[in-house]
C-alpha cells in the first residue's frame, strides 16, 4: 500500500517535471520559429531583445586608454606595496 502511494506521488512529481520541460521546449520552439520567419523577411523581431551593443570607435579607444591608465596605476601601487614588504637590510642602515 505504502509503495503504491509513493510510486503514485513520484509519478505525479515526474509528470509535473515533464510538463514544465515540455512548456520550456515549446517556448524555445516558438522563439526559433519567430526568428526563422523574421530572418526570411530580412529582420529580427524587436520584442526578443537580441541587441548586440557595438560601441563607436572613439568610445572604444577611450575605454582602452582608461584601462591602460588603470593598469599603470595598479602596477605602480603593486610596486609600492612590494617595496614596503622587503625586509630592511642592516648593511643599508650603516
Amino acid at each position: 500500500m505504502l509503495i503504491s502511494i509513493l510510486q503514485e506521488h513520484w509519478s505525479e512529481a515526474q509528470q509535473e517535471r515533464i510538463e514544465l520541460q515540455r512548456a520550456r521546449v515549446l517556448e524555445v520552439n516558438r522563439h526559433l520559429a519567430a526568428l526563422t520567419e523574421s530572418w526570411e523577411r530580412g529582420g529580427l523581431p524587436l520584442h526578443m531583445n537580441l541587441a548586440v551593443h557595438h560601441f563607436p570607435l572613439p568610445m572604444q579607444q577611450d575605454m582602452a586608454d582608461r584601462l591602460k591608465q588603470q593598469n599603470r596605476l595598479l602596477t605602480e601601487l603593486k610596486d609600492k606595496i612590494r617595496e614596503r614588504r622587503e625586509p630592511v637590510k642592516l648593511d643599508n642602515l650603516r
